[in-house]
């Protein structure tokens, strides 16, 4: 960290200090799960997911004064500042109100009249410090004998005050800015709608299959007994994450063994093939195929070869457009998965256009789509400047570049030695409240491991409630790695986004 020191000298009046000099650290918890008089009250209890922005007004979650009581959670009062140290750490709200925490959480307490919104963002510009530092192979945690390492830059009280006021008016700027950029893209994106819709509406129409060589589907690998590979030579495998709209996404390309082109010949693709998906929520993208390269599609993509009469470009513009969308949602069957069969796809009704319209039509839309992307470039480019310039300011900042400094302030030096004093009161008046509550008798709560928790139940049970409840609580890594030794041993199913295990039986 002493590089850090190298790259500027400080302002006059500014020292170098560390995060457990500015604050008091503590850790949270969670109360377990097995109880529900400690759920549901209306107590916040943050948890990682809730830590998205500046403030933080509410959580997702709520427990009880029996939870508080009855676990490791402590409680941040209004003004203090969350720090993410596990998961995604670096991450930083103020509090608004008083909010228990989980333990990949902790409470940074303030002393010393620091601002709030100075501390935040003080932390917000260390953010690349706290991931660098963080350690983990399944899941990156910061310990807090690492947060001493990150030393950092403090200047006195009132040009902290002289600094929240500047960049709170120049963040309003770039807000108002940001909205401002944000609605232009909104806004192009319904014209974009509009201009499909308005383009396809046509009384006659006629079923695709009256202009089609070849209507089918891919399959998967698995079920022909066929492996992906890294090997770029065989055969590029198309899938309905490559179908964007209108054009085909290769960043990520997948590869199968050449025996599978040689078992699905129907489902080769050609140069020119019209590509939409038919399975899941990308249900409709089209887009068309134009390599000369071996290559299959998977069961989600259908594919179309054409004959003569009806351009490719005009059926996967149409295909994306409003009025197909419409016929999508009226055919599709939702069973596992929403799907579309190649009998659908067949009977989707083309406007009835001859070739020299379907050609204008291509053309106009081409240009205004153009148009539309030069449009959107723009404005992305736009946002990207909102975030540097966001970036330059907290850079500035902490460099002392900001504002002007005033020799007359009171150096940090006797603000740190005050922050010292307030610390060291409050942790012994907190000592001394610790002695005064009357003791609890808390029903003992014996931890158990993954697996004797899992014999003691018939159903199958949620792997963040083994998480809560096992004596891994706060290692992740000892956690994870009792479920590999024993996974032979369990079921494992999934409801929506969570992951259940049970006993094999």
């Amino acid at each position: 960290m002493e590089r850090d020191k190298s790259k500027y000298k400080l302002p006059e009046g500014w020292i170098w200090t560390n995060l457990s000099e500015l604050f008091v650290i503590i850790g949270g918890g969670t109360p377990t799960k097995n109880n529900r008089s400690y759920w549901g009250g209306n107590i916040n209890w943050a948890s990682v997911k809730d830590i998205k922005s500046q403030y933080l007004t509410k959580t997702e979650d709520k427990i009880t004064e029996e939870g508080v009581a009855n676990s490791n959670t402590k409680i941040a009062s209004e003004g203090d500042l969350v720090l993410v140290t596990r998961i995604s750490p670096g991450n930083v709200s103020i509090v608004k109100s008083n909010t228990a925490i989980n333990q990949d959480l902790k409470i940074l307490k303030l002393f010393g009249g620091i601002n709030p919104s100075f501390a935040y963002f003080l932390l917000s510009s260390n953010m690349q410090k706290f991931i660098k530092l963080s350690s983990g192979t399944t899941v990156k945690g910061l310990k807090i004998n690492d947060l001493t390492k990150i030393k950092i830059p403090l200047p006195p009280l009132k040009e902290q005050q002289r600094i929240v006021s500047k960049i709170d008016s120049l963040f309003s700027e770039l807000e108002h800015a940001e909205k401002r950029l944000q609605k232009a893209i909104q806004q192009l994106k319904v014209y974009r709608h509009a201009l499909l819709k308005s383009t396809f509406e046509c009384q006659a129409t006629k079923e695709l299959k009256k202009y089609t060589e070849l209507i089918t589907k891919g399959a998967s690998p698995k079920w022909q007994g066929i492996n992906y590979t890294l090997d770029e030579k065989q055969v590029l495998f198309v899938t309905s994450e490559n179908v964007q709209n209108n054009f085909i996404d290769l960043e990520k390309k997948k590869f199968v063994e050449r025996e599978f082109n040689e078992k699905q010949k129907r489902s080769i693709l050609q140069n020119g093939d019209v590509l939409i998906n038919i399975v899941g929520a990308s249900i409709g993208r089209a887009a068309i195929f134009s390599l000369n390269t071996r290559a299959n599609i998977n069961q989600a993509v259908s594919l179309i070869r054409l004959k003569r009469g009806l351009e490719q470009k005009f059926l996967s513009y149409f295909l994306n457009s409003p009025i197909a969308n419409e016929y999508y949602q009226s055919r599709i069957v939702d069973v596992a998965r929403a799907n579309l069969s190649l009998k659908d796809i067949s009977e989707i009704p083309i406007p009835i256009i001859t070739l020299v319209e379907q050609r204008e039509i291509i053309a106009e839309l081409e240009s205004r789509f153009t148009l539309i992307e030069n449009l959107e470039k723009s404005i992305n480019d736009g946002l990207s400047n909102v975030i540097i310039f966001r970036h330059s300011v907290l850079k500035k900042v902490f460099e002392g570049r900001l504002v002007e400094q005033n020799p007359n302030d009171e150096p940090s030096q006797k603000l740190l030695q005050k922050i010292k004093i307030e610390k060291e009161e409050y942790i012994q008046s907190e000592r001394e409240l610790e002695k005064l509550k009357p003791k609890k008798k808390r029903p003992m709560e014996t931890k158990k491991t993954v697996l004797e928790l899992l014999k003691e139940t018939e159903t199958p049970v949620s792997t963040q409630e083994l998480w809560d409840n096992s004596i891994h609580e706060g290692d992740i890594e000892s956690f994870y790695s009792e479920i590999k030794d024993i996974y032979e041993k369990l079921a494992q199913f999934k409801e929506g986004t969570k992951s259940f295990l049970s006993i094999r039986k």
